[in-house]
């Protein structure tokens, strides 16, 4: 599958109700962003990784791959919206990477002509 589509499955089975059959199916899906995700475009990486999150999936490997694309990344343009969700999924399956967050913080969240780009909400999410 290519990175899109696997990028929108992860995002559709966040609404599979059965926790075992949800991280089931999410087992299977990291297989490939595990293997390629270094050549995944960074929208697809940021959907992935809220998509993770938002059900409670929490293979390391996956967050390992992740983190690592993600990392690669952090020349290109992320939204305020990509940050706050990007730093929420990881800390909340209690993922941590100090070399993604110091890369984060350093390019968008320490620079007051970036952080006038987000709206409260995603201020708050970011911190939460």
């Amino acid at each position: 599958c290519d990175p899109v589509s696997i990028s929108k499955a992860a995002w559709a089975l966040t609404s599979v109700q059965n926790r075992d059959r949800r991280l089931d199916l999410y087992s299977k899906l990291a297989v490939p962003v595990v293997l390629r995700a270094d050549s995944f475009p960074l929208g697809s990486l940021t959907m992935i990784s809220y998509s993770f999150g938002k059900a409670d999936f929490r293979e390391g490997d996956a967050y390992e791959a992740l983190s690592s694309a993600l990392t690669g990344h952090m020349n290109d343009e992320l939204r305020p919206i990509d940050v706050c969700n990007v730093i929420w999924s990881f800390c909340t399956v209690g993922f941590r990477d100090d070399e993604l967050f110091s890369k984060i913080c350093e390019m968008y969240l320490t620079k007051p002509e970036v952080l006038k780009e987000f709206n409260p909400q995603d201020l708050t999410n970011t911190t939460w």
